[in-house]
């Protein structure tokens, strides 16, 4: 994150709070994840559906992506890394 407070400030839009955390917002309880049984599927408007196990989604080629992440419960949190999967073909 940039040390100029200046540079911060531009990057924050009104009525945003920079944070260095992760908030948690859930409501009720949080569901038990289990990789076994997890799946992710895209489906809908799409030309061909398709969906991934837990050990075949970590499997996708990812890139790391740096961004800045502007939440609509009102926190911003700047120079994010994260690695994602940008492209993909069954």
């Amino acid at each position: 994150m940039s040390a100029n407070p200046d540079d911060v400030a531009k990057r924050i839009p009104p009525g945003q709070s920079l944070t260095t955390k992760w908030p948690v917002l859930t409501y009720g309880l949080t569901p038990k994840f289990n990789p076994k049984s997890w799946t992710f599927r895209c489906f809908g408007l799409v030309e061909e559906e398709i969906s991934w196990t837990w050990e075949e989604f970590l499997a996708l080629p990812r890139t790391e992506v740096v961004c800045d992440i502007h939440c609509v419960t009102r926190w911003s949190r700047l120079t994010t890394a994260s690695k994602a999967s940008t492209s993909v073909r069954s």
